[in-house]
Formats: structure tokens, sequence, C-alpha cells
């Protein structure tokens, strides 16, 4: 896959983004076009359309930007290989379990105390 329309909502921008995707973002609430404008000043994604600017001429434009610059695809590229290298699921369960056991501790703590 070359590109992807998407909504904009940040767990389907996010899987373009790891993807290597460039996403063009058609957005119809306000947290989707935050994430339109995020894909668009990184320089990873054509310039967000909303729901009410959509026309089959501007997503035509979108599509080709997405599936045609080059410069717009090697960022895509490069943010994609950075997301996969962070490991984000595997960090949030370990921060995840560290609070558990902390938070665990001082219960058992604070039981034991009184």
């Amino acid at each position: 896959m070359v590109a992807a329309v998407r909504h904009g909502g940040a767990g389907t921008t996010g899987a373009s983004l790891r993807a290597s995707i460039p996403p063009i973002i058609v957005s119809f609430l306000p947290e989707q076009a935050f994430w339109g404008a995020q894909v668009f000043q990184l320089g990873v994604g054509p310039c967000p359309l909303t729901h009410r600017t959509l026309t089959a001429a501007h997503l035509a434009q979108a599509i080709v930007q997405a599936v045609h610059d080059t410069a717009l695809r090697e960022h895509a590229a490069q943010l994609g290989a950075q997301i996969r290298a962070e490991q984000g699921v595997v960090q949030a369960v370990e921060i995840f379990e560290q609070t558990v056991i902390r938070n665990g501790s001082k219960r058992r703590a604070k039981n034991a105390s009184g």
C-alpha cells in the first residue's frame, strides 16, 4: 500500500505512520483535524481535508501527492522506522506493570501499618 485515506483518529493515523504509509486525512471531528495538522506539519502526509472541503478533485490531488512526492514518502519512511524502533507497546506494558507493583507495595505497607 502506498497511501491510506483515513478519518484521522489517533489509532488509524498511528497505524499508517508505523507502517511508513503516508496518511491522507479527511477529518470529521476536531481530534481528527488535530492529527491531520500534525501529519502535514511533520511532512509525512498531504494537507488534511475535512468532510466539508472534500471533493473528488481535492482527494485526487492529495492521493497524487502522497504517491508521488518523494520527500513526503521519505519522511513517512523515516518516521515509521522511528516509531517501530520505540517499541511503544512494550514500554507501555513495562510502565503499567511497574505502577501496579509500586502501588501494590504501597497498599501492603499501608495495610501492615494500620
